[in-house]
């Protein structure tokens, strides 16, 4: 019975959080993934090697604009009405264990320990600078 509980929480975690698409993909290092489908492009997180175009939502759609190093990715999102600009960062260095996910909550606690955002432009240029990161758009 528990194994059954299990398997329908996983089920309807994947079926609320995932970003699924094939066309446009791009590979942005350690397991994130830029899934391309016009508004509702996404940055997901998959373990699935090799990629099979599936994985769980870590930045929301919009994303216009993203850029990536080795080391860090960032993207600039807007929001349902094409208005608001939010801006965001993930530190790619920061390894993700999806074993430690048990619930919905802890998942999602998991796929944003590194992720700093949504965050306003002034904010976003600060922490650019702070640490030391010299991507641009």
């Amino acid at each position: 019975m528990r194994i059954l509980n299990l398997l329908i929480l996983l089920i309807g975690f994947l079926m609320f959080n995932t970003c699924t698409y094939l066309s446009g993909d791009k590979n942005l290092g350690t397991g994130y993934y830029y899934a391309e489908d016009g508004s509702f492009s996404c940055i997901i997180y998959s373990t699935t090697k090799p990629y099979k175009g599936a994985g769980l939502g870590v930045i929301p759609y919009e994303v216009t604009k993203f850029t990536c190093n080795k080391k860090y990715i960032i993207a600039m999102t807007l929001d349902d009405n094409n208005v608001v600009k939010s801006y965001w960062i993930i530190d790619k260095s920061k390894e993700i264990n999806l074993h430690d996910c048990h619930d919905q909550k802890s998942c999602d606690s998991l796929l944003t320990s590194n992720v700093t955002g949504p965050i306003d432009s002034i904010s976003f240029y600060n922490q650019l600078k702070e640490r030391n990161i010299s991507l641009k758009f």
